[in-house]
């Protein structure tokens, strides 16, 4: 499971059962993985700040997500990981 190190913060998501914050300021860590990428878990990374800062993202993602993000980062950058529901949702439509 990719998601098995680092901090978190839950967080709901439509069309998922819990989406997480992976990163813990100030210094948050990376990720091999991309936006659209599924652990064999079946967690979806779905944003990040590695290349949108906290204000586009919220934009772009649940009020709730936002919400929980937490402190910003002085190296790396936080990581958003969501649990499908068991609906049929494509990533692009969220973000």
């Amino acid at each position: 499971m990719l998601l098995a190190t680092g901090a978190y913060s839950k967080c709901q998501m439509a069309g998922f059962n819990e989406c997480k914050w992976w990163g813990s300021s100030p210094f948050c860590g990376s990720s091999r993985s991309a936006p659209g990428d599924t652990d064999s878990d079946g967690w979806l990374f779905v944003a990040s700040t590695r290349t949108k800062n906290w204000d586009v993202l919220c934009r772009e993602i649940s009020e709730s997500c936002c919400r929980d993000y937490g402190d910003g980062c002085l190296s790396g950058y936080k990581r958003l990981w969501c649990h499908d529901s068991g609906m049929s949702i494509f990533c692009g439509s969220l973000i």
